[in-house]
């Protein structure tokens, strides 16, 4: 899943609720997806941390000038 978090910012492309389900559950967003993608549990990644991880790209994304998101 790692990739999905680089660039293009995956707030570009999902929303905010879709992107929690693609991080606990990915096969819900995209049901091809290779097995090897896992998906987070909150044992694994709590509510807040999620929240933390989502504001954190929100941020990214907020703060990037559309040439750096151009050139990846």
């Amino acid at each position: 899943m790692a990739h999905d978090l680089n660039n293009p910012n995956p707030l570009n492309y999902f929303s905010e609720d879709e992107l929690r389900r693609f991080i606990r559950d990915p096969r819900s967003i995209r049901p091809v997806i290779s097995p090897k993608k896992y998906a987070f549990t909150p044992g694994d990644l709590s509510l807040q941390a999620l929240n933390e991880l989502i504001a954190f790209l929100r941020f990214v994304q907020e703060n990037t000038s559309p040439s750096t998101q151009a050139n990846h």
